[in-house]
């Protein structure tokens, strides 16, 4: 995109500002009697809407000036974290799996994740989805899911997985989503009980205990909306190798003496 002085006018002084989708980027280049400038200088005179998709100023003090402006898509920048809440109640147990994206810079039109086989049937909302695939992978214990949105999204953005299934004695996973689109920060198991047996964690590689005091448990009481979870653990390991076992053990009945 080139840029030249208006013609016919001796005296000339202004500033040029390059408004671009916010999925571009704008670059001056080639610039002959004039020069960037800062947007915090012609942000008095952008009305509101404007200043949002403001990249570059350009001022200029001749008649004798001209330009080019190169556009690029920006790159988002995609960040993850995961919480699987397990809420075991008398007759089955209960998963929830938050994925909450925070998307900044650019705007993106996929999302994708992978979760246990076990979960290929869930539940899985989510706003603004044109178009929902879960697929099996070859070879490995998960199906992919992809999300191709109506729009291309920015800001927060959350996908809610949802299986319930039934009580077993032997000992049960927690499902740990992988997520493939941008980079996961954390990974977060809740443990919930409902319900009259004892339930319990049962070896947790490469998890670590969070405690009540910590920051991190008000970060996930205020994600998981009326969640009582009695245990947390997090990691920052984004691969497969990160596990989370429990059992749940049926409590003795204490029979007392009858009265009259």
């Amino acid at each position: 995109m080139l840029f030249r002085s208006v013609r016919d006018v001796d005296r000339q002084h202004g500033t040029l500002v390059v408004q671009v989708d916010t999925s571009l980027e704008a670059r001056a280049e080639a610039l002959e009697q004039c020069r960037p400038t800062l947007l915090e200088r012609v942000a008095d005179w952008l009305a509101a809407s404007q200043r949002g998709l403001a990249r570059l100023a350009v001022e200029y003090d001749g008649a004798d000036y001209r330009g080019a402006v190169a556009l690029r898509p920006r790159a988002p920048v995609v960040t993850c974290v995961t919480v699987t809440n397990v809420r075991v109640t008398f007759r089955e147990i209960q998963e929830t799996i938050l994925l909450d994206f925070r998307i900044a810079e650019a705007g993106i039109r996929q999302l994708a994740f992978r979760l246990p086989a076990s979960l290929q049937g869930a539940h899985i909302a989510a706003l603004h989805v044109r178009e929902k695939r879960v697929l099996p992978i070859a070879g490995e214990p998960y199906v992919r899911v992809t999300l191709d949105l109506q729009d291309a999204i920015t800001g927060e953005y959350r996908v809610v997985v949802e299986n319930d299934r039934a009580i077993r004695p032997e000992r049960q996973v927690a499902p740990l989503p992988l997520v493939d689109t941008g980079t996961t920060t954390s990974r977060y198991v809740t443990l919930e009980n409902a319900g009259r047996d004892e339930v319990a964690p049962d070896g947790t590689p490469g998890l670590e205990e969070v405690t009540r005091q910590s920051r991190q448990w008000e970060q996930l009481a205020a994600r998981i909306a009326g969640g009582d979870f009695a245990l947390a653990y997090v990691t920052t390991q984004t691969g497969a190798d990160a596990e989370f076992g429990y059992r749940t053990r049926q409590r003795k009945i204490v029979k007392t003496a009858g009265a009259s």
